[in-house]
């Protein structure tokens, strides 16, 4: 079973490296759960090709917009 990203929302650093709290999106929408979210590491994410929503939320950590679903529409 595949999840899909929806969305990568803020990122910390913790003892196992930096990680992102992902926002995951169940591919069947008659599933009980169709959402979950996690904090996955930085590595893992790299590896599944999502450098350019890191980058986003890196870009977004730096600015000075305090909502990241703001600083998002501006940054697409």
């Amino acid at each position: 079973e595949t999840w899909e990203v929806g969305y990568i929302i803020h990122m910390r650093e913790s003892l196992l490296g930096m990680e992102y709290r992902v926002l995951w999106v169940h591919p069947d929408s008659s599933c009980k759960t169709l959402y979950l979210r996690s904090w996955t590491p930085a590595a893992k994410l790299r590896e599944d090709d999502f450098v350019e929503e890191m980058d986003r939320v890196d870009r977004w950590k730096a600015s000075s917009v305090s909502l990241f679903e703001e600083f998002w529409r501006k940054d697409e």
